[in-house]
């Protein structure tokens, strides 16, 4: 349904169901029935409604409802660098199958090989292969420089059996300059493609920022699949708030941060600041930057208590502390 309502445009229910998912996801017992569903905090009565449907029926009536051709939409937003709007471009040109983009040339590099590695991609990666994988990139790492250090994040730090993708955080202390840690950076990106790790690249951008960015196509020894993989390098002055960021979930950061604005701070994936002013959503002074070497030190600074990763999905830190 969440997908549904993407292809048609209609946000608003999109997120409604993006929610819903989320929030279901992060249930730590199995739901049992409509009343055990409406307790969950976000799950509204029609969500409720359809969970209760499932449970007895093991199907959706409302799915039967939706355009056949929503399918059409699904499959495209399911390649890599292929959002809803494009998916509807391509539909309204004619395209009704993997097949037929094939063929087209209306595709930009990034969507065609996300069209290449679409199987892979679309296939959930075992927690057991994210280590091997992340294993791999930083015994390269630690052979160039051997106090690189390295962080799986994203889904994989939040403990999850799956993941979608392989997300890396790196750092290397006494790195603090753009220039050392992007020439090591890009050391390592063509020791990963020399050993065949890497089989196709994304993009590679440092985002106009001090951090450096990776997206690749990787495959790792003894593994059949190709899977999407993130590396982003940061100075470590950064390490502690770019690891809450990139550890998401993308609910919890959202809660931080709106914490961090009510206590006139700024949190953002490079830095805490305190003393920070702002006119109405614009900042006009960002105030002094705290030194938060490790996570808790950032929690501390908010004036909260440490939360785990394992239980920040979809965690609003601000509805935690009433």
């Amino acid at each position: 349904m969440m997908k549904a309502y993407e292809a048609t445009g209609d946000v608003w229910k999109a997120t409604v169901y993006k929610k819903a998912i989320g929030r279901i996801k992060a249930h730590e017992e199995p739901i049992k029935s409509k009343e055990e569903a409406i307790k969950i905090p976000g799950i509204g009565k029609n969500i409720a409604a359809h969970i209760e449907e499932i449970l007895e029926t093991g199907e959706l009536e409302k799915l039967d409802h939706v355009d056949k051709d929503v399918g059409v939409f699904s499959t495209f937003t399911n390649i890599w660098g292929c959002g809803p709007k494009t998916a509807r471009q391509l539909y309204n040109k004619g395209y009704r199958t993997l097949g037929d983009l094939s063929k087209s040339d209306d595709l930009n590099r990034q969507q065609r090989i996300g069209l290449k590695y679409y199987e892979d991609f679309n296939t959930s990666i075992p927690r057991e292969e994210v280590t091997a994988l992340g294993e791999f990139v930083e015994k390269q790492a630690k052979e160039l420089n051997s106090s690189a250090k390295l962080e799986l994040c994203g889904s994989y730090r939040r403990g999850k059996k799956y993941c979608g993708d392989v997300d890396i955080l790196m750092a290397v202390p006494h790195y603090e300059t753009k220039e050392e840690y992007t020439a090591f950076f890009k050391k390592l990106i063509s020791k990963l493609e020399d050993t065949g790790f890497v089989k196709d690249t994304l993009s590679m951008s440092d985002r106009g920022t001090t951090q450096l960015m990776y997206l690749g196509v990787c495959r790792g020894p003894n593994y059949k699949h190709h899977r999407r993989i993130d590396i982003v390098m940061v100075p470590a002055s950064e390490w502690a708030c770019a690891l809450i960021y990139f550890t998401g979930s993308e609910f919890f950061g959202r809660s931080m941060r709106s914490l961090a604005k009510k206590e006139r701070m700024l949190l953002s994936q490079h830095s805490l600041r305190k003393d920070v002013q702002r006119y109405y959503k614009k900042i006009t002074n960002s105030g002094k930057r705290l030194d938060t070497p490790t996570e808790e030190s950032v929690f501390e600074a908010l004036g909260v208590p440490f939360v785990e990763p394992s239980k920040r999905d979809d965690l609003d830190i601000n509805a935690a502390l009433q």
